[in-house]
């Protein structure tokens, strides 16, 4: 994002990657590991994290967002149903529901119950890829 920044000026990085005002118009909004989140890894919970602060989680205290915020849900649609939806597998995959593959991860703690800004402090208990646990994260190990 400073590369970016650098390159365009602090102004216009407003109307970068406006995701809310995406989501308000009605558009499908599919969130990767390439999307400008802000987050400089591909870590889900810290790109989750960025959506619903939009706050740089490498400068503390820091007042300076990255954008305007969006919903917890919204954000999760979007890193999830949005991006089957991008791939036009939205009828296999990106929520749960009969008939779908079972690819999800188990999550210590219920993140609409916490604050914002430890989302990246949630572990991963399990992963489970086509119905069968892959990870365990009680034993750091794959199944």
């Amino acid at each position: 994002m400073s590369v970016l920044e650098a390159m365009i000026g602090a102004e216009s990085m407003r109307y970068v990657a406006n995701i809310k005002k995406t989501i308000e118009s009605g558009v499908h909004v599919s969130i990767g590991s390439d999307w400008p989140t802000g987050a400089v890894d591909a870590n889900p919970l810290r790109m989750l994290q960025i959506l619903v602060t939009r706050r740089n989680p490498y400068e503390k205290n820091t007042d300076e967002p990255l954008g305007d915020p969006i919903s917890l849900e919204d954000a999760i649609r979007a890193m999830t149903l949005g991006g089957a939806y991008s791939m036009r597998k939205e009828n296999e995959l990106g929520s749960i529901e009969k008939g779908k593959a079972a690819d999800m991860v188990v999550l210590d703690r219920n993140l609409f119950e916490i604050d914002p800004q430890s989302i990246i402090d949630t572990k991963v208990v399990y992963t489970i890829f086509g119905g069968k646990i892959v990870y365990d994260g009680r034993s750091g190990h794959g199944t």
